[in-house]
């Protein structure tokens, strides 16, 4: 069987449906991936080596994609090598003479012809995913002669998905090849996998590596001593820029590998970017970048030229941009109004569209007694302060107005009788379900701001509805959800006083405010992962910064469920933990020794995520059974995170 045929059925037969900057390692980053190790050999040498699988998938030193497990297995792991490509090329050519070996940041040879890469996204890949790794694009294209394209019908291309690690094939292998990123990874790791996926290897396997590191044998198990091989002498025949300790591509230290200055121990491992050994061997095989230059002004486009409104009402504008040289996401949209008594600058709002391409510029009408016309200027500006504009016509006509007489006594009272029909749930906007309806300040007074925050288990974040149609928070319930109408129509706490803008009707996802036939609560922000938002109502568009899901009541009192102790064996000291999220400082306060535990309990129903890092970075270990001792997962004294959540 050709090798080389089966990695390229291997890239078919996959579905399109289907850390911090120092110490970081895609191996260890991937670990608690593995299903498990299945030992091979190495077809150049016949010596024994060893791969981990995820899914099916045999990877080398972590993240290098050699095969299938049963490929590995049956006809062993192939040369690292690759020959220099050119357009003629097929995947049926890549065995003849003339291969070179694919080398990490000391300069190599790829197999991508004019250093142009097709690549496609999975159809259900993430948003927030396609830009960090469009962001590592932008690391290789800045400095060197590459270019990442999205295919349309190329043959040969890397297809980005998510299969529960970080991995890449070497080099151009034919036809279709995954390159596999998810969540829990440094970004950096974007560049890193396209750095495999363009033909090079990781910096520690140069074969003059054990002149710059030390391999620290007996902290490695067996079954993963086959990942720290190093390169036979090939590896430095085609020019060297020295021993590159701040590479992407070199791995962290750890309890594995130590550098032999100790003042680079720190260095290796780091992910925030390419490092000058890394652009220096992009250039080499590559070239240097071409200069970019733009004369070109964005494109904008209108939903419609016009529009005709009675006073008081809203419309949505729907935008559609693009630009040769700046992403989408990042031109910037304008609207003005050139008539302040129709359309006021202060009512119109740029909100995100249902693509990076678009934009909903929203213009809201005050209920004016006089009507008019409003020319809106809309622009659209890109990277290099080039600009479109086009105008839009909105024509106002005045609301009809019903005089009533006035009331001799006030006709709005306070419900002090009001009961309540829902238990206390936070309220979780769906544009980002980590973020939760808050009071800002975390405590309930009277014209207290209410915002958007984390979610968390606190008495501030819990709300209910009650039978006079009101929202009241836990904290208090003489304090209902209002309206300012003289600050934007954001929300705060008032007292209860039976008004419109305290009634609310929850409506599925949405919750409509009383004191306007169209507005419904709205988290005021333009990108989807902000903290801290303000909230108030808007004219309902349907977007997910209009959705809310109503969480459940949370219980307040949860006894510890897992222990962790200094020793193995459940020895030394002990610090008990209960359901939540725990930093290195948090940790201490309880009792913790720096980074220093060995072994675990855990209570049936619950499982632990162990993470290297503070701030819950770094790999990470997830256990849901008592665990006598860490080391064997070669992660002792090297936990500085910790969380603990039910399964």
């Amino acid at each position: 069987m050709n090798f080389k045929h089966s990695l390229t059925a291997l890239a078919a037969a996959i579905s399109v449906t289907a850390g911090t900057a120092s110490a970081y390692s895609e191996l260890d980053a991937n670990a608690d991936k593995f299903d498990k190790t299945v030992h091979s050999y190495l077809q150049e040498t016949g010596e024994a080596a060893t791969v981990q699988v995820i899914n099916g998938k045999a990877l080398l030193q972590g993240d290098i994609l050699v095969g299938t497990e049963e490929d590995v297995k049956t006809f062993g792991i192939e040369p690292l090598v690759v020959r220099k490509a050119n357009v003629s090329d097929t995947p049926d050519t890549y065995e003849q003479d003339g291969a070179f070996i694919a080398r990490s940041s000391w300069g190599g040879k790829t197999t991508w012809p004019n250093g142009i890469v097709p690549y496609e996204f999975a159809a259900e890949y993430p948003k927030h995913l396609r830009e960090k790794m469009k962001t590592g694009m932008k690391w290789i294209e800045e400095v060197a002669n590459i270019k990442f394209i999205e295919r349309t019908t190329e043959k040969n291309y890397i297809h980005i998905f998510e299969d529960g690690g970080a991995y890449s094939l070497l080099g151009m292998t034919g036809g279709r090849q995954p390159l596999s990123y998810t969540d829990g990874y440094a970004l950096g790791t974007t560049a890193h996998e396209l750095m495999h996926a363009l033909g090079f290897m990781h910096e520690q396997t140069r074969n003059d590596r054990d002149d710059y590191v030390t391999i620290h044998w007996n902290n490695i198990s067996d079954d993963w001593k086959g990942q720290y091989r190093k390169l036979g002498s090939y590896s430095l025949k085609h020019g060297s820029y020295g021993y590159d300790y701040h590479s992407i591509m070199h791995y962290g230290g750890g309890r594995s590998m130590s550098t032999k200055d100790p003042k680079f121990q720190r260095v290796i491992g780091q992910r925030e970017k390419l490092s000058e050994g890394d652009i220096k061997a992009l250039q080499s095989a590559y070239g240097k970048p071409e200069a970019k230059v733009t004369n070109t002004a964005p494109s904008l486009s209108l939903s419609s030229s016009s529009t005709s409104l009675v006073a008081g009402s809203n419309y949505g504008l729907r935008v559609r941009v693009s630009d040769g040289e700046t992403q989408a996401s990042q031109l910037t949209v304008t609207a003005q109004s050139n008539n302040q008594a129709v359309l006021a600058n202060y009512d119109i709002s740029v909100k995100p569209g249902r693509d990076s391409n678009e934009r909903l510029v929203m213009l809201q009408t005050r209920q004016q007694t006089s009507g008019g016309k409003a020319s809106v200027s809309v622009q659209v500006v890109d990277g290099h302060g080039y600009s479109t504009k086009h105008n839009f016509v909105l024509s106002v006509s005045p609301k009809k107005v019903t005089v009533t007489p006035k009331p001799t006594k006030p006709t709005t009272t306070t419900n002090v009788n009001a009961t309540r029909t829902s238990s206390y749930k936070s309220f979780i906007t769906e544009s980002n379900k980590n973020l939760c309806l808050d009071i800002k300040g975390g405590s309930a007074k009277a014209s207290a701001s209410v915002v958007v925050q984390p979610c968390k288990t606190q008495y501030s974040q819990q709300w209910a509805t009650f039978s006079d149609g009101t929202i009241r928070p836990r904290q208090t319930t003489s304090l209902c959800l209002d309206i300012n109408s003289k600050n934007q129509n954001l929300t705060q706490l008032n007292k209860c006083n039976g008004q419109n803008s305290q009634k609310w009707n929850v409506n599925g996802k949405f919750i409509k405010n009383a004191s306007s036939n169209y507005s419904v609560l709205d988290v005021f922000y333009s990108h989807p992962y902000g903290q801290g938002a303000h909230v108030g109502i808007w004219p309902k568009h349907g977007y997910n910064n209009q959705q809310w899901n109503l969480g459940q009541e949370p219980v307040q009192k949860v006894s510890s469920v897992a222990d962790v102790y200094k020793h193995c064996g459940f020895g030394g000291y002990k610090v008990s933990l209960k359901p939540g999220r725990y930093t290195l400082k948090q940790l201490q306060a309880k009792g913790m020794k720096n980074d220093d535990i060995s072994s675990l309990k855990v209570s049936a129903g619950y499982e632990v995520v162990l993470y290297q890092h503070d701030q819950f970075n770094g790999w990470r270990k997830t256990l849901n059974s008592d665990t006598s001792c860490f080391v064997e997962y070669g992660i002792n004294d090297h936990i500085s995170s910790i969380e603990v959540r039910k399964k």
